[in-house]
């Protein structure tokens, strides 16, 4: 048996100052009297009082004591088997940027995060991982509040798109005790491998947002014009991760100020799209560059997610122009299709679409509780009883 909170074992201390309380004795004051006979009458009951008297300081000592003893094993708060040890893993991936939920998801994930940190004993010890790009480890295992808040306060927020697993299996090296420890994953569960984190049982997904309708930009590909060098091609993505159709329109900005594309020989400020649910559109057209060297791919929709409505990309130079696309533009579309409906190649961030049979939500973790701790009230209550009891012992009652 451990005990969560062993430094309350320091109440046991009040067991002396009890027993010197019981063990003074009290010196009676003498005072004169005209007669004795009253006292006389009061002395005559005294062998039937013997009795009971004997056992009434000693038996009195035994209740203190118990009852304090009691006491200081509630505050100690004696747990089987042990102490707690839990990982947080947050997740810091582009989906967690999503304002669906204020103030985003990744702060949706920081406060219940802290919250589930202000329920940690001191004897649980917790870490803070970050998982949506490179692994982070912001926090070893510990139970000092204070350093846990900072390190989930220092969770970035990022724009990459790593699955967790790496992350996942760094906390389950982190802790060599699984019977005693878990895994808790605050994510989005924007991310292929889920359900298969879900059905681990060392692992508990917390769920934060809410399923939200995203168009995005979900690929930008640029290359050098074939035989103008003032000039380049651009392929753009555009996908409709929602469950209704929706229009939208694309704009081109070279270093920051708009210019017209052209696309079929005709040239146009903005190109309008028409997507149905969950489908995927590539626009190919050509931008004149005359020497710019940053291209921004602009999408004209308000939505919870406006990270990924803009794409920027550097013009690459005339000179590194592969051989493949020294062809006809026809071949060159066709390469760039070939090359990027690659399964790895296309993200999967933009869908904001929450799974609602993943894990609990974390919304529904509950806060610290507001009212004075269980220890102190135990403490309170025994320093009264104990009081109570003084104030009996010393006949200090007025009857």
């Amino acid at each position: 048996m451990a005990f969560a909170n062993p430094l309350a074992l320091l109440w046991g201390l009040l067991a002396v100052p009890i027993v010197l309380l019981y063990r003074r004795k009290i010196r009676l004051r003498s005072d004169p009297v005209a007669t004795d006979m009253i006292w006389q009458c009061v002395l005559a009951e005294q062998p039937r009082r013997d009795a009971w008297q004997r056992w009434r300081h000693p038996v009195s000592l035994a209740v203190q004591l118990t009852l304090l003893a009691v006491l200081v094993v509630a505050l100690a708060e004696p747990w089987i088997p042990g102490p707690r040890r839990l990982v947080l893993l947050m997740d810091n991936s582009a989906s967690m940027n999503a304002t669906d939920v204020a103030p985003s998801r990744l702060g949706q994930a920081r406060e219940t995060a802290a919250r589930l940190i202000s329920t940690l004993r001191p004897c649980d010890r917790a870490a803070v991982l970050s998982c949506g790009g490179v692994v982070g480890v912001h926090c070893n295992l510990t139970n000092d509040h204070a350093v846990l808040h900072a390190a989930l306060q220092a969770v970035p927020s990022t724009r990459e798109n790593s699955p967790p697993g790496d992350a996942v299996a760094l906390a389950r090296r982190m802790l060599a005790e699984p019977t005693t420890c878990s895994i808790i994953l605050l994510t989005d569960a924007c991310f292929p491998q889920a359900a298969e984190l879900a059905a681990a049982d060392d692992i508990e997904i917390l769920r934060v947002g809410r399923p939200t309708p995203n168009v995005a930009i979900s690929l930008v590909s640029v290359r050098p014009s074939p035989g103008n060098p003032h000039a380049c091609q651009v392929m753009a993505e555009v996908s409709n991760f929602s469950d209704t159709p929706e229009v939208c329109s694309l704009r081109v900005e070279i270093d920051e100020e708009p210019v017209p594309v052209i696309i079929d020989g005709r040239s146009a400020d903005r190109l309008t799209l028409r997507l149905l649910s969950d489908e995927h559109i590539q626009q190919f057209f050509a931008v004149a560059t005359a020497g710019a060297s940053e291209l921004s791919v602009q999408l004209d929709q308000a939505d919870g997610f406006l990270h990924d409505n803009r794409v920027t990309r550097a013009i690459p130079q005339a000179t590194a122009l592969p051989e493949a696309d020294k062809g006809p533009p026809e071949a060159v579309e066709t390469v760039w299709a070939a090359d990027l409906r690659a399964p790895s190649a296309r993200s999967t961030e933009g869908d904001l679409r929450v799974p609602s049979g993943l894990g609990a939500e974390a919304a529904a973790i509950a806060p610290a509780s507001p009212w004075p701790s269980p220890r102190l009230l135990l403490a309170v209550l025994g320093i009264a009883l104990l009081a109570l009891e003084w104030c009996f012992y010393q006949r200090r009652w007025v009857s």
